[in-house]
């Protein structure tokens, strides 16, 4: 039984730590800022596309041409 509460209080930190880093990308992506209750898949989505806009200028400013990479 003991080795049962210990996975449980694992699985369980391992969740809560998943979720607090997908609502900091939530916190950091412009476009979900303002955005109420939005799901998990959507965040990730959209802080993808962030990154490779992020991306995209740099190797802009850079004069370099990289090629995209979409992930879904």
């Amino acid at each position: 039984m003991r080795r049962r509460e210990n996975h449980a209080s694992v699985e369980r930190r391992r969740r809560d730590n998943i979720n607090e880093c997908i609502a900091e990308f939530a916190r950091m992506v412009p476009d979900l800022q303002d955005a109420n209750r939005l799901n998990k898949g959507l965040i990730l989505r959209k802080a993808v596309e962030y990154m490779e806009q992020i991306v995209q200028v740099r190797t802009q400013r850079r004069g370099r041409h990289v090629r995209s990479v979409h992930c879904c």
